[in-house]
């Protein structure tokens, strides 16, 4: 198996500088939050500063968002055996096996084919035939030139893993050769043409950066491409499959491309089937725990709901609340009503800790993660007791 760096982009740096921006914005944002909740009077603690921490929710969520992107922007690679291509992104890999490859060519010169043959990108769905000829009017193209640029150290590198192959097996594929029609001697169409820039595919907004693409793309005359590139579609290697056309973008492509014919060449040692295999992410249990997951959803709706209530009664308390009894039910602490705004912030806390814990454990141990998840549970409604304590000794009861 050969492994494949993709091109060198500024994907992985411009991640690192979104990923920091990030994490300066979420860190002024929560100070801004504990400061409100902090204030005196009633002014700093109201709906306002719950909207200031859903945004702190949000920020965090995009977060961990940029920061798995850049990560599996260092990893990512793609593999090239006799079976499958493999594209490995993080904890993820994507295989496509060699059999069901169909077409294997360069973006530029299928752009080209579809500006030369006028396919109008008017239907969402699209033509098979159509796709179809586009494909195999490229072909031929491609042929001539890869043998234009094939050096003579492809060659070599052709001659080595051709002697390797099994000899009734090399027969067998000579065998089965079909003649491949001759190809155009007409020189190949260029990406600087004027035609080929409005054949952009339309991608999620957000979903992507300069040098980092890693998404689904729409492009109207071949439909859907799964991206796994850190160029842009034009300088990549399209490959289509009966099912779904994908974007690679190794170093070298030229040289990816002698080393996938001749593996194609040598045929299979096994059968393997055109998937995602999903990682340590992907593959957790907790997806298919229905009861693990509604434990931690209630955790989450009952935390939020204790940061609006109080949000909606603490204008109504006073300056100063008690917040502790002795066990002879005396007064032993007395402090400001912003102080009553660290009871859902140990909620929330919990939440996060218990289900970080209990997801690591379920893997494992299904019933000790679910304690973990329940344990929230019992944490929110011990706080919601206290909550109600301190509102009602103040005469505003529920």
């Amino acid at each position: 198996m050969k492994n494949w760096k993709p091109v060198s982009s500024w994907g992985g740096v411009i991640g690192i500088i979104l990923t920091l921006l990030t994490v300066g914005l979420l860190g002024g944002m929560l100070w801004q939050t504990i400061v409100a909740t902090q204030a005196p009077d009633s002014a700093g603690a109201n709906f306002g500063t719950f909207g200031m921490g859903l945004l702190c929710f949000l920020l965090l969520a995009v977060l961990v968002g940029l920061a798995f992107r850049t990560f599996n922007f260092y990893r990512l690679r793609y593999s090239l055996d006799r079976n499958a291509i493999v594209i490995a992104l993080g904890d993820r890999r994507q295989v496509i096996p060699l059999a069901n490859i169909q077409h294997l060519l360069p973006a530029n010169i299928v752009l080209s084919e579809i500006a030369r043959q006028k396919v109008t990108p008017s239907q969402v769905i699209p033509n098979p035939e159509e796709v179809e000829s586009v494909f195999a009017s490229a072909e031929p193209v491609a042929e001539v030139v890869a043998e234009a640029k094939t050096t003579p150290e492809d060659e070599i590198a052709e001659a080595v893993v051709v002697h390797v192959a099994d000899e009734k097996s090399t027969e067998a594929q000579t065998a089965q050769k079909v003649e491949t029609p001759s190809p155009r001697k007409t020189p190949p169409f260029t990406v600087k043409g004027l035609l080929l820039p409005r054949l952009k595919p339309r991608m999620r907004l957000f979903s992507y950066w300069k040098g980092y693409y890693v998404n689904r793309g729409l492009l109207e005359p071949l439909g859907e491409i799964q991206f796994y590139s850190t160029v842009t579609l034009e300088n990549t290697l399209i490959i289509r499959t009966a099912s779904s056309v994908y974007a690679l973008s190794p170093q070298d492509p030229q040289q990816f491309l002698i080393e996938y014919k001749l593996r194609k060449n040598l045929g299979a040692t096994e059968n393997v089937k055109e998937e995602i295999q999903g990682g340590l992410t992907l593959n957790h249990p907790l997806w298919h725990d229905w009861l693990g997951r509604s434990l931690i959803a209630v955790g989450v709706a009952l935390n939020l709901l204790m940061f609006v209530y109080l949000l909606w009664r603490l204008p109504n308390l006073p300056d100063l609340v008690r917040l502790h009894f002795n066990k002879l039910g005396e007064v032993d602490r007395i402090s400001s009503k912003g102080d009553v705004m660290w009871l859902p912030f140990v909620g929330l806390s919990a939440v996060l800790l218990n289900s970080i814990f209990g997801a690591v454990i379920h893997k494992r141990e299904r019933i000790l993660g679910l304690i973990f998840f329940g344990a929230t549970l019992i944490v929110q409604f011990l706080l919601w007791i206290a909550l109600f304590t301190v509102i009602a000794e103040r005469g505003l009861g529920t």
